[in-house]
Order: C-alpha cells, then structure tokens, then sequence
C-alpha cells in the first residue's frame, strides 16, 4: 500500500494502529479549527498523550503533511470502523470560527489528495450520501462534534462529484432533478441546518440539492417560532450540556441554532460552568481548548492540574477540534 507523492512534509504521530485491518475504501474529511501549518499539525499529533491523528493534513498554502501512512489507521473520527476503512485528511481553516472557511489553496489541493488516493486504492468514484454509507464521510457523522465545520460540510457534495468526475467515473447518487441531495426526512434535514451542517448561502443550496426549497421552508418556520416537529419538548438542561460540548458553535452560529430557548439555555450553561467552584465560572470553553491544542496547559497530570474541575469539559471540545 503506496502513500501520496503530494506530500511536503512527515512526521508519523505514535496515534495509530498498524496496520488497518480493513482496505480503504473511503475518506475522512476534518477541519484543524486553526489555521495550522502542516508542521504544527505534526506537532499536535506528536505526542503519544494527545491520543489523536489523521493519515495527512492540508495547510492553508496547499502543502499536504502526512502523519500516519494509508497502510496504518489514524485515530481521526471517534470510529474505530471508520478510521480502520478510511483515508483521513484534515484542512486548515484560514476562517476561525464562523463557516471556518478554508483557503482555495487548501481546497484545490483536497481535491488534487482525493482523487490521488482514490486512484491508487482502487476507487472508481466518491460518493457522498450525507451519512456513513458513502465513500466520503465527515467526523460528525461518528461524534457530537460541528467538525468539519459549516464551510466545508456545504461542499462536499461538490468534491464528491469533482473528484469523480476526474477518476472519470459516474457520479453519485442523486434525485430526479440531478443535483445531488441528502438523504432523511424534512423535519430532519432542517434541524441539520439550523444546527450548522449545511452552511449558509450557495453552499447550503448546493449540499441540500433538489430538497433545498422544502427544507428551507421547514427551517424558516422553525426559526419564526413554529417550533421543531421532531422536539415537541425542550430539555434545556440537556441542550446547556450539548452548548457546553461544541454541539452548537458559539457566538451568532450559537444564538441562531438555539432561537427562542437561546437565553434560558446560555442561563444553564453559565450556571453549569459556575457551579464548579472555581474562579472561572464565565470561562470560554472554547478558548481554553485552543489554548490547550497550542501547548499552554501542557499534557496529562499537569493539564488535569491546571484546568481543575473543567479539565472534562475543556478536553471533550479539544477532542472534538481535532
């Protein structure tokens, strides 16, 4: 089993299991949640502690790093049953936060690694379904996580059909009208959208296909006070705790996910973080993770020390960053 020619820059990370026990038969897309450099990520992944990595990464000037060759499964998205079929590939954000938007160089060159690995696996097209059956998964689709952010969710359908359209084979699924759509019930997809799967603009238009006009329809309801008619009830202690683990973004993404409940959920969640004792009721959970991905809090014992009774929470968003 061969890896990339692309590749700039190695460092294989002691994350992983080698060899896969599975050929590859699909690939992983991540965001880093920072505009890392692929010798950054490397360091990321160096230490055995940080128990995380991916098979390569792509910086925001296009080069490609490589951490854990395809013969070995990284440990990339929370899914031994993944990782072990998977080529996992994270990018760069030259946006943090937001629709973590990625570079056109870093774009082009996911496209460029793809169909590369594609090519030298013996896969004839990418096929994106929006859910684990496709040959291109996301790491959402194994974890509670927002990964690989707004942007790049939106456009997966298109790299699906760019890739395949290079390997010149017949694109992937998609409904009568020819635009690629996902699959699952209206109600379904729009809680997907409100909660930042899709994107916003042309890239929610292109991820939802054909089905973007009903869906749309059911998120602009929902948004104006129609409720969700998959959650009849709201468990606002649940959604704080969903808040507190990334599951709704911060800032504007937060406030536009959560609507009407947005107060009493932000309520909770201060209370939950306050209830710890210690002097950071109000922390950002969020900002200490990244704080903790650059190295500040150090590894193991010293990290627990360190961040005391919100090393839990502060260590689940970390892993979810990566």
């Amino acid at each position: 089993m061969s890896n990339s020619p692309l590749v700039n820059y190695t460092r294989i990370s002691p994350n992983r299991n080698s060899p896969r026990n599975q050929p590859i038969s699909k690939i992983t897309v991540h965001h880093m949640a920072g505009n890392l450099s692929v010798e950054t990520c490397g360091n990321v992944f160096a230490p055995s502690s940080r128990q995380a990595s991916s098979n390569y990464g792509i910086g925001s000037d296009g080069r490609v790093g490589m951490y854990v060759e395809e013969k070995d499964r990284s440990w990339a998205s929370s899914s031994a049953w993944n990782d072990h079929r998977a080529v996992t590939i994270e990018v760069a954000n030259d946006q943090i936060g937001g629709n973590w938007h990625v570079s056109d160089a870093a774009w082009n060159k996911l496209v460029e690694l793809c169909v590369d690995i594609c090519r030298r696996n013996g896969m004839k097209s990418l096929v994106w379904t929006g859910g684990t059956d496709g040959s291109l998964t996301c790491h959402y689709m194994y974890a509670s996580t927002n990964c690989p952010g707004p942007y790049l969710k939106g456009r997966m359908a298109e790299l699906a059909r760019t890739v395949t359209a290079r390997l010149g084979g017949a694109s992937g699924p998609s409904t009568s009208g020819g635009s690629s759509a996902p699959s699952g019930s209206v109600a379904d997809l729009a809680n997907r959208v409100i909660a930042g799967e899709f994107g916003n603009g042309d890239a929610r238009k292109a991820a939802l296909g054909d089905r973007y006009a009903e869906v749309q329809a059911e998120v602009n309801r929902i948004l104006n006070g129609g409720g969700s008619t998959s959650s009849p009830s709201v468990d606002i202690d649940q959604m704080a705790r969903d808040v507190i683990a990334g599951k709704y973004g911060n800032g504007d993404a937060r406030k536009k996910a959560l609507g009407s409940n947005y107060a009493a959920v932000q309520a909770r969640v201060n209370e939950l973080l306050g209830a710890s004792g210690g002097s950071s009721g109000g922390a950002d959970i969020d900002a200490l993770a990244r704080a903790v991905i650059r190295g500040d809090y150090g590894n193991g014992e010293e990290r627990k020390r360190r961040l005391g009774s919100l090393y839990d929470a502060v260590q689940a968003r970390v892993n979810q960053l990566l």
